[in-house]
């Protein structure tokens, strides 16, 4: 009889998700060490906070294409932390507003200085063009499993129009 474990670490799937573990113990590590109080799988969520400030939780719940109760619980473990805070929205008093505090900003900007050896510590080794073919094999392989669900591509979010009518919003106030 196949041993069900063992059969299953040979998959891309298993490789990829061991492979997103292994960055995320080297992530963690690194904040760790550089005194960093969050964990590497809330760096996503500060990002995006800081990227989209002034948005709703709906807002960032659906740039993600995230559930929004994993979004509310996300940030308010940030708000805990006083990374982020929330604000009504002035026109709508059913939403919520994500700011960065003074303490949130710097944080991110203290991930930014970290994340770059870690990047090179993960790609120590690979060759320019072993690199690109990676880029271009995962690409390949994210288009596969869209396609398996019935997508040609990802309905991925329009990062620029959203900053343009966050300026223009925060222009008119």
């Amino acid at each position: 009889m196949n041993k069900p474990f063992n059969q299953s670490t040979k998959t891309i799937g298993f490789r990829i998700i061991n492979m997103m573990r292994c960055i995320g113990l080297s992530m963690d590590h690194a904040m760790s060490i550089n005194k960093i109080p969050i964990a590497s799988n809330q760096v996503p969520l500060l990002m995006l906070s800081a990227q989209f400030e002034g948005h709703s939780m709906n807002d960032l719940a659906n740039i993600v294409k995230k559930d929004k109760a994993g979004i509310l619980r996300g940030l308010r473990s940030l708000e805990k932390r006083g990374l982020i805070r929330f604000q009504d929205d002035a026109t709508d008093k059913r939403k919520r507003l994500v700011y960065l505090t003074s303490d949130g900003k710097e944080l991110v900007e203290r991930i930014f200085k970290q994340i770059e050896p870690v990047e090179k510590q993960m790609i120590a080794g690979i060759a320019a063009v072993e690199l690109e073919s990676f880029y271009k094999t995962i690409n390949k392989i994210s288009f596969n499993c869209l396609h398996s669900v019935g997508k040609e591509e990802w309905d991925d979010f329009c990062f620029d129009e959203v900053r343009d009518r966050s300026t223009a919003k925060n222009q008119e106030k």
